[in-house]
Order: structure tokens, then C-alpha cells, then sequence
């Protein structure tokens, strides 16, 4: 009969995430700020906004791509068939037009705590 061990532990790739959405932000914002919000750029709803306490707060996310070099991409003019050849410079792209560096902007792991604070209420 053989001896029963403890299962060997899975392969890295069955390892539970660090975070759910790595290049979702969230974007704390001053309620004056709604009527600013293209939300065709979030993925808020304008009816479905959650505020803190006093109401004078709200949040938006969004998904963002972070280059960390240059990205060059090459196409084919239809019309002249020569090669375009197309250069994204490194950065953050996909924040939406409301965002500042004046509202803070939180990782998934930044903003559960955040919404935790009395500030933010019980869900």
C-alpha cells in the first residue's frame, strides 16, 4: 500500500491573482466633477455613480495600457500600397479626459481599502 503524501501544490499559473483588473484605475473625483464625465470613457454609469458620505465625492474606473518602450506598428496604405509605419510613444494611455493629477488615482488593492474607510460607509 502506498504512503499518501499531501498533493504536490499547483503550477504557478493556478496561483490566485494579485489583483483581478491590473490595469484598472479608479479615479476619485469632487461631485462638481460629474457633470464633466464622458462616460463613454469610464465604466460608470451616470445613474449608477456611488458617492461617499456627505456626497461630495464619487469614483470612476477605467482600463489604462502602459507601454513601457516605444510600440511601432506597421501597415499598408490602401490607395498607394506603401508601408506606414506608425510609432506610440512609451506611457499610460486610456485615462479619460476628466482625469488630473490632482484627483487621486487608485489599483484595485488601494481602492478596496479606501472604499473601507468610514468616509465610504458600509456597502
Amino acid at each position: 500500500m502506498d504512503n499518501i503524501d499531501t498533493p504536490p501544490s499547483p503550477p504557478p499559473s493556478f496561483d490566485k491573482p494579485k489583483s483581478l483588473y491590473p490595469n484598472r484605475r479608479w479615479l476619485i473625483i469632487p461631485e462638481s466633477v460629474v457633470p464633466n464625465i464622458n462616460f463613454s470613457q469610464v465604466l460608470e454609469k451616470p445613474n449608477k455613480l456611488r458617492y461617499n458620505q456627505d456626497h461630495s465625492k464619487t469614483y470612476v474606473s477605467y482600463d489604462i495600457n502602459i507601454f513601457d518602450t516605444d510600440q511601432e506598428t506597421e501597415s499598408v496604405d490602401a490607395k498607394t500600397l506603401k508601408p506606414i509605419v506608425q510609432i506610440i510613444p512609451a506611457g499610460i494611455y486610456g485615462r479619460p479626459d476628466i482625469y488630473d493629477v490632482q484627483y487621486p488615482e487608485y489599483i484595485q488593492s488601494e481602492f478596496d481599502e479606501m472604499l473601507k474607510s468610514p468616509e465610504w460607509g458600509v456597502l
